[in-house]
């Protein structure tokens, strides 16, 4: 007994060494095992060894052992977490899992953001790689809250690309962020990165139009210039039915400059065909009293 005593005590000091040298490397299991009445996992004397370099002193065997019991909760919460991502089901991973791994820091706020993250994981290699994870969530929901606050302002321009690259799964097109900024503007509400991503992609989608129109006109051919074209054309209004009109209209340009040109010019086909239906109407009733 006395010995196992001495052997506690000069185990316990070796510990409060390690602590106050910043270096556990000489505590081994043995170590662990001869101080009395603490209870360890043999597993896990590497991460303790880790722990106990991390602490600036150890006051107690008490103390060591909460040590100890933090560690041994935090590798469980953080195979939970690694479950979780190979299963593709984090709906296990709770803020108290969470808060049990060592050094990872966290808002619970956005608690369920990260277990879609988690969720979407194949793997995570380390807590490291969950900070990671953790950080590039906390990013992207400020990011996006930053996109909420600029449509309930009306006001884009402090959107600018890295905003848009911290939204974890949104795909942007980086010329194009004074377009988004302009379109951000323009709703009035966006209520998930899904219903931002249709914006996105519509901005991306009506800047491809717009150049095939552009190029119509350069070459004089608009052959190419459809329907579908146009309606991809964000805030351009124009009627199907006079598409042909349209492509004549565009091929006969030498350029159009923005939409704000393009408009015009499809009001101005507009206008000229009404105007050509009422003299038709006039010379079928015989009546050209209403043409000015």
């Amino acid at each position: 007994l006395i010995d196992s005593v001495d052997a506690s005590i000069n185990a316990f000091s070796a510990v409060q060494l390690a602590a106050t040298n910043n270096d556990a490397t000489s505590v081994t299991i043995d170590t662990l095992n001869a101080i009395r009445g603490l209870t360890i996992n043999g597993d896990n004397v590497t991460d303790y060894q880790a722990a106990i370099a991390e602490e600036t002193s150890i006051a107690d065997v008490t103390a060591l052992q909460a040590l100890i019991d933090s560690v041994d909760a935090s590798l469980v919460a953080f195979g939970n977490v690694q479950a979780a991502a190979s299963n593709s089901d984090a709906s296990a991973v709770t803020t108290d899992t969470l808060s049990a791994i060592r050094g990872l820091t966290f808002i619970s706020a956005n608690h369920t953001d990260y277990q879609a993250a988690i969720a979407e994981e194949t793997s995570i290699a380390d807590v490291a790689a969950l900070q990671a994870l953790i950080n590039s969530v906390d990013a992207s929901v400020a990011a996006f809250a930053a996109v909420q606050s600029a449509v309930a302002s009306s006001d884009a321009s402090a959107i600018q690309v890295d905003t848009l690259s911290d939204i974890r799964g949104l795909s942007v097109i980086d010329a194009n962020v004074a377009d988004y900024q302009q379109a951000i503007e323009s709703e009035t509400a966006i209520v998930d990165v899904a219903a931002l991503q249709a914006l996105i992609d519509s901005v991306d989608a009506s800047i491809v139009a717009f150049t095939a129109v552009q190029t119509a006109a350069t070459s004089s051919d608009a052959s190419a210039v459809i329907d579908t074209t146009l309606s991809s054309i964000r805030g351009l209004t124009f009627n199907d039915a006079h598409l042909t009109d349209y492509q004549g209209a565009i091929a006969g340009e030498a350029e159009i400059l923005d939409v704000a040109a393009l408009q015009t010019l499809i009001d101005s086909v507009d206008a000229s065909l009404a105007a050509l239906a009422s003299v038709q109407t006039a010379a079928t009733d015989s009546d050209a009293s209403g043409i000015n």
